[in-house]
């Protein structure tokens, strides 16, 4: 059985309070092992 990487997208407004929140997100998914992908690059 093939292993497949989990990861999410999200899609958000750049700056202000929305990045932060993504910014929260991000990190508590990493914590967990898992990656996000995000419309806009650090």
């Amino acid at each position: 059985m093939e292993e497949f990487e989990q990861a999410f997208f999200i899609s958000y407004a750049q700056g202000g309070e929305n990045e932060e929140i993504v910014i929260q997100i991000d990190q508590t998914l990493q914590q967990h092992g898992l990656r996000i992908i995000r419309d806009y690059p650090r």
